[in-house]
């Protein structure tokens, strides 16, 4: 059996390449995988493919692009792991682990957010260390589950929350006042927008996505898999908020479907009175007012809204940095692969 270790060109992969993706993700998926994933990353210039061969045909890969990221006053290149897959009678020879540490050895600050258990593990194998802890956190918006949430919590809890899910409308309108205060704009993305992004991140945390044009440009307009507002919100010409958010999708949550909404971005200046609960309400009051039903918002920032729960896991790294107040939004890792 020969075993061949090698990096694919993304700009100009053969056919038997494609044809591995092709079987990997069986035919109905596989035009949107290409559409809305392949090509997308095809586009961008920091893109990595290393993949194995056996006897000549592709088994596997595993994928990551580059970043620059702000990381205790200094900016350094990491790299996001991105799909990593083997066929399953390829494997048990050590070859999945191998695609992996490859990856690892080769890339600065090699970096995992999203990741199956027993790849956490092969990872832990190859070298990486938890950085920090993503906190997942999802919002429920909907009445029903504001309103049972609050019964629940008095009858078995014995805790006061809010029931403003008796009338979620009325509370959305009081909440909402708040940021009427705003001009709120649709975001044009250049210079000056990344830099109030940049230089507000730096004030508030010590790790972060560094953003540039181009880098915010493929992330949000050149993206295919969703459409998206991006909003700044301002007051008597100063901007103390960049927002960012998906459209509606059909997200898994405790086995079941919702009908969710991702916060990709939550930028607030320091000195602003916006919080990121006012995030949660404005994009809630945003999907009411066209009236668009949804279940809930997923972020990765915690607030305090309610009800809420919360998944942990920490985020992998070579990176040897203490993290204390990280930034990372979906839109910083590869959140395609969770759309």
């Amino acid at each position: 059996m020969n075993v061949e270790y090698l990096y694919v060109d993304p700009t100009n992969p053969s056919q038997d390449y494609l044809d591995m993706l092709r079987k990997w993700h069986g035919e109905e998926k596989w035009n949107r995988f290409k559409k809305y994933q392949f090509e997308w990353y095809q586009q961008y210039p920091k893109y990595k493919i290393y993949a194995v061969k056996v006897d000549g045909v592709f088994v596997g890969q595993a994928t990551s692009f580059g970043v620059n990221v702000y990381n205790c006053n200094k900016i350094s290149e990491l790299w996001w792991s991105v799909d990593t897959f083997l066929f399953s009678e390829y494997r048990g020879g050590g070859r999945g682990k191998q695609l992996q540490k490859q990856l690892h050895d080769d890339l600065p600050n090699f970096t995992s957010a999203a990741y199956t258990p027993i790849n956490g593990i092969i990872k832990g194998k190859c070298g990486a260390k938890p950085l920090f802890e993503r906190e997942t956190w999802y919002y429920g918006v909907s009445n029903f589950l504001m309103l049972m949430s609050s019964i629940m919590a008095r009858k078995k809890l014995n805790v006061n929350i809010p029931s403003h899910g008796l009338s979620l409308n009325l509370y959305l309108w009081f909440k909402s006042k708040k940021y009427k205060e705003y001009d709120v704009r649709d975001a044009v993305i250049d210079d000056n927008l990344v830099q109030f992004i940049n230089e507000t991140l730096k004030s508030r945390h010590d790790f972060f996505v560094w953003r540039d044009v181009d880098y915010m440009k493929w992330k949000y307009e050149k993206n295919p898999a969703f459409r998206y507002r991006l909003l700044t919100f301002s007051k008597n010409g100063k901007t103390e908020a960049v927002v960012g958010f998906t459209d509606i999708h059909p997200y898994g949550l405790g086995g079941k479907k919702v009908k969710g909404v991702k916060v990709l971005d939550s930028v607030i200046a320091k000195d602003s009175y916006l919080t990121d609960k006012d995030v949660i309400v404005y994009i809630a009051d945003y999907y009411r007012k066209i009236r668009q039903n949804i279940d809930g918002i997923f972020a990765l920032q915690k607030c305090g809204w309610y009800p809420r729960t919360c998944v942990m896991r920490p985020v992998l790294s070579t990176l040897s940095t203490k993290i204390r107040k990280p930034y990372l939004t979906y839109l910083d890792q590869d959140m395609e692969q969770e759309m």
